[in-house]
């Protein structure tokens, strides 16, 4: 029998191959290389910390001995998850009296693959508090000074960070402020001081809630009416605290349609109160100074013209009350045509 015929010998794996998990990186090492070596050279080439650094064979088991010698095949590299704490913020307004500003700290363990970003995190720990992440903001525990914001796309791992604190975003906070001191400052506005006296901000509100969480879910959620019966406030969108649907009992009252109450959708811009609401009637209210979408330009109420951070939601409607509540003039003119305003729908 000639070497040609022979029996064919089985060819060995000679080497290892390490992938990664995500990312679909490769490294080949040779046969007899330990765990521990694999480890170091995946930390040295794929710049990775090598004490998050986990190995698992073909079979799916984890190389836990580093001692252990390696044969030939492919091996999964991937990093352990992140360890991250994410303190829950509260503002004062919110909090029962003798209540701590932080109402509960969420433990979790953020994925490797780009998944222990910012975003990911407040988006997360959002939907276990059971709320919208667009009411929060992620921020950086403060070292000197104001704590700094973390954009989405910040690597919360690459910054070294373990614990981070989830607050109401600051604009959503003033919505929110406004929202529960309805009381105050929606008989302020009555009495056409607009804006509003400081004792109407001051004054402590019983909001008959355990914690200043149930009352910040019960405000996003189910939103807050006038003792007088005159207001409804309700949210427009359960994932958006930025957009609200006033229902105007008062107008009802008072001899305007019956069927249905008058119904006000109010956008706050990002910029509030430092930018005024956008105000628009679904179903369009007609009236000479609306548009024929039932949108309120801004020339139609002097608050709104002249808008300063110290007026309220309830100053614009308290002027627009007045606005309709007038006759119209005999020769008043049709509607004008719609013009867009920015993010209403």
């Amino acid at each position: 029998m000639s070497k040609k015929d022979g029996p064919k010998k089985k060819l060995l794996v000679e080497r290892i191959t390490l992938l990664s998990s995500p990312g679909g990186q490769r490294l080949d090492l040779p046969v007899g290389t330990t765990a521990g070596g694999c480890r170091d050279n995946v930390a040295t080439h794929w710049n990775w910390a090598a004490a998050r650094i986990q190995l698992f064979g073909p079979m799916g088991a984890l190389i836990w001995d580093d001692s252990q010698t390696l044969k030939g095949g492919t091996i999964i590299a991937s990093l352990a998850p992140w360890p991250m704490t994410v303190v829950v913020q509260l503002p004062s307004f919110l909090r029962q009296p003798g209540e701590q500003s932080v109402c509960q700290k969420i433990r979790m363990l953020l994925p490797s693959g780009g998944r222990g970003k910012a975003g990911y995190t407040r988006a997360s720990a959002s939907r276990q508090l059971t709320l919208a992440p667009e009411i929060f903001e992620l921020v950086q525990l403060p070292q000197e000074g104001e704590a700094a914001t973390l954009g989405d796309e910040q690597d919360l791992e690459e910054l070294c960070l373990k614990t981070v604190i989830l607050r109401v975003r600051p604009h959503v906070q003033r919505v929110l402020a406004e929202l529960l001191r309805i009381e105050q400052l929606w008989t302020a506005s009555k009495l056409s001081r607009r804006p509003p006296p400081k004792a109407a901000w001051e004054e402590e509100v019983f909001t008959g809630m355990t914690n200043g969480l149930e009352t910040l879910k019960a405000l996003v959620e189910r939103g807050v009416a006038s003792e007088d019966s005159g207001l409804v406030v309700q949210p427009a969108h359960q994932d958006d605290p930025m957009q609200w649907r006033v229902l105007i009992l008062a107008l009802r009252a008072r001899g305007a349609p019956k069927e249905p109450a008058p119904a006000l959708h109010v956008t706050f811009p990002a910029e509030y109160p430092h930018a005024p609401p956008g105000l628009r009637f679904s179903p369009p209210f007609q009236h000479a100074k609306f548009h024929s979408d039932g949108t309120v330009p801004a020339e139609a109420l002097g608050v709104l013209r002249n808008w300063e951070p110290s007026n309220s939601l309830f100053c614009a409607i308290g002027e627009l009350l007045d606005l309709m509540m007038l006759p119209p003039p005999a020769d008043e003119p049709p509607p004008r045509p719609a013009v867009p305003y920015g993010p209403l729908s």
